[in-house]
């Protein structure tokens, strides 16, 4: 045998934590904010009743709801209001035109309906329950 104090070191660069990572399925997550569209109640029964005869299968699919709301997620709803507001300011853009108020209001309503869809996606995020939606 060897008459040395030295001992072999293992090591690991990929931690436990980086292989649960890679290994990680995401969790269906229900947003708040799906239940503004307009469209929302078709949707859900068309995913509900496409699901096959039995309950896992149904379940399976609305944890695939997302891909129908992908356009309703915080980075679009940001960028479709910046782009609202910039032609909303757009002074060179507005006469005082019928046609043009019309559409001024049109879009000031889309704002609206935006920066409302905001608020809530907010709030689930943070779960701030003490704010209420419907309080106005």
């Amino acid at each position: 045998m060897y008459d040395s104090d030295h001992a072999p070191i293992l090591i690991d660069l990929e931690s436990d934590f980086m292989r649960a990572q890679k290994k990680r399925i995401r969790l269906f997550c229900f947003e708040e904010a799906w239940t503004k569209e307009t469209n929302f109640d078709d949707i859900v029964r068309n995913v509900w009743n496409g699901g096959g005869c039995n309950l896992p299968d149904k379940i399976n699919g609305m944890q695939h709801l997302d891909n129908s709301f992908e356009n309703m997620n915080m980075g679009s709803i940001k960028k479709e209001i910046k782009r609202i507001e910039k032609i909303l300011n757009d002074t060179n853009m507005w006469s005082s035109t019928h046609a043009d108020l019309v559409r001024f209001k049109t879009l000031e309503k889309q704002l609206d309906d935006l920066l409302k869809t905001e608020e809530v996606m907010w709030r689930q995020c943070s779960r701030a329950v003490w704010l209420k939606e419907e309080n106005k």
